[in-house]
């Protein structure tokens, strides 16, 4: 029974967190009005035509080098930032939304999430490749030789839309740190403490 409990406490851990992480992105609609987003659909439909099979190996040379930006980046931010910086920047704001630190946080974590799932999708595709021969003969024999082509089709648009998107998010993560400076430098000065420490 307690082996049980632990495991379901070891899924509940991340569960929650991915839960707290999409409600503080905004969710769904977040994501389906995010001009970031439409910008990589934009580009990845020539990829997906011409060049549907092409996108894993780009995956493979990008993205490694952004989730390591990505990374580096938020721990930097973490490591720089003094006690003032991150007061000044964690308090909640007056409309209820998160804080600043709390909606920085939540971009690189989507960051990070958005590059390992194009990372898991490159590293998945060959398996779909070596499965393509008989999967398009099975779709041959139930009369629907259309449906492996669009298969290919949807499979090319989603693995660059991962890539695109992977990117596209960097550049949205850079406007959100530029902002949160923005807003840092618009503060106040801190008050220097009355006893000269």
């Amino acid at each position: 029974m307690s082996a049980a409990k632990g495991k379901s406490s070891a899924y509940s851990s991340p569960a929650t967190t991915l839960r707290r992480y999409w409600k503080g992105y905004g969710g769904c609609s977040a994501l389906l009005s995010s001009p970031y987003f439409h910008a990589a659909i934009i580009l990845s439909l020539p990829g997906a035509w011409w060049a549907p099979g092409a996108w894993p190996e780009k995956v493979e040379a990008i993205v490694p080098s952004l989730l390591g930006l990505s990374l580096a980046g938020y721990a930097i931010l973490l490591a720089l930032g003094s006690g003032d910086f991150f007061e000044k920047i964690r308090k909640p704001k007056a409309n209820g939304r998160p804080s600043t630190l709390e909606g920085i946080s939540t971009a690189f974590l989507h960051f990070v999430i958005v590059q390992a799932l194009a990372l898991v999708m490159a590293l998945l595709y060959p398996v779909l490749v070596e499965a393509a021969p008989a999967l398009r003969g099975w779709m041959q024999d139930l009369g629907y030789p259309w449906a492996y082509v669009t298969l290919k089709l949807v499979l090319g648009f989603v693995g660059w839309l991962g890539l695109f998107y992977s990117v596209t998010c960097m550049i949205a993560l850079s406007f959100r740190l530029y902002r949160m400076i923005q807003l840092v430098c618009h503060l106040p000065p801190t008050e220097p403490d009355k006893n000269g420490d």
